[in-house]
């Protein structure tokens, strides 16, 4: 790979050194730019042509500083390598510079081509270094960007939703509730971190709660489908509830507690407890109808029976009145011999009787065959 470098000089004997020890040292490895002027090297540094500087520029005559205090407002000092090569009368003034950001210096006097080479990889490997840290530092920033972001996005969601996120710790003790807590059952969700989940479960359903939570934590065992049960208020009333249950684990996989979404289905069940209702209501109206049916045809039945009954007993007797009154007129006629005054009267009693009798038998016998469909 091929370097770029950028020779800053205002000597053509030092430029020329520089030249040849690093040809010698590492030939076919640099692309050699140099200048003596100022502004010519200002140039080539905005317009990012090289990979490091070889500065050896005179710091007493502010041409070197001059430089120096220009890369630093561009903020390239830190960026791009700089090596300062400068006389041993300019060392403290070197010194100084180095605290100030240059990476590096060498004094001319005791220049040879291994330490310039070896400064500059020493440059370079320090560059890596730093962009290698401040490229880490950015990714780790992104990330914790994004954590922030993520969780914002959450808790964001979170109040958003109408379902409740708990979580306990392997005690039953509650670790997490998201805000949905107060909204369904009035607490604030502090008041029971810290406390017992079974406690806020109906007492008829904490059985069955509890095998569910020991069914999540044996892996041998079926999951079970979103657990339904009774969950008290802080009015002492209660709401059913419906919850999935699942482990939580930690980075190592180890289960530390356990979790799950819960939602409000009072709603739900009221509706199939009114459809439960109906269709027993349904069957129970159905067995009514047939039994008033049944009892309905009986008392047809019965009533056909009674209005046969009476029909037939007032034909029979109408039938024998019929002959008793006709008997009666024989005798009033005399057809069996005179009779006498006591007799008549007697027969007349008879026959009077006889005929308000027949009247209300005939009256029976009609309103009977009215009743029945005979007229």
């Amino acid at each position: 790979m091929i370097t770029t470098l950028l020779i800053v000089d205002d000597s053509e004997i030092d430029r020329r050194k520089y030249l040849r020890y690093l040809n010698s040292e590492r030939p076919h490895t640099y692309l050699i730019l140099e200048t003596d002027n100022l502004e010519k090297a200002k140039d080539i540094c905005t317009q990012k042509k090289t990979d490091a500087i070889l500065l050896g520029l005179s710091l007493t005559d502010d041409h070197g500083l001059e430089f120096l205090n220009w890369m630093n407002q561009q903020g390239q000092i830190a960026l791009l390598p700089t090596l300062l090569l400068t006389k041993q009368i300019d060392e403290y003034t070197a010194a100084q510079a180095s605290k100030n950001g240059i990476q590096d210096y060498l004094i001319k006097e005791y220049l040879t081509s291994q330490r310039l080479v070896q400064s500059l990889d020493h440059l370079f490997e320090r560059i890596r270094l730093i962009n290698t840290i401040s490229d880490a530092l950015s990714l780790r920033k992104r990330a914790e960007e994004i954590i922030a972001e993520g969780c914002e996005k959450f808790y964001n969601f979170l109040e958003c939703s109408n379902d409740l996120i708990w979580s306990i710790n392997l005690e039953g003790n509650f670790i997490y509730l998201s805000p949905q807590f107060q909204d369904l059952f009035g607490w604030q969700p502090a008041d029971w971190i810290g406390k017992s989940m079974i406690d806020l479960i109906h007492l008829g359903d904490r059985l069955r709660f509890k095998k569910s939570i020991e069914r999540v934590l044996d892996p041998s065992k079926k999951r079970d489908v979103p657990i339904k049960f009774r969950h008290y208020k802080s009015d002492d009333s209660f709401i059913w509830v419906s919850s999935n249950v699942n482990p939580a684990r930690n980075s190592l996989g180890d289960v530390i507690g356990i979790q799950g979404v819960l939602r409000d289905i009072s709603d739900r069940i009221a509706l199939a407890y009114a459809i439960r209702d109906r269709k027993l209501a349904k069957v129970r109206l159905h067995e009514f109808n047939k039994a008033l049916s049944n009892v309905h045809q009986e008392l047809a039945q019965t009533h056909w029976t009674k209005d046969e009954f009476l029909a037939n007993m007032s034909y029979e007797l109408r039938t024998s009145l019929s002959v008793i009154l006709g008997l009666v007129e024989n005798l009033q006629e005399e057809v069996y011999g005179s009779l006498n005054q006591k007799q008549i009267r007697a027969l007349q009693t008879i026959e009077h009787g006889e005929n308000h009798l027949l009247k209300l038998i005939n009256d029976i016998l009609d309103f009977s065959k009215a009743d029945v469909g005979y007229l």
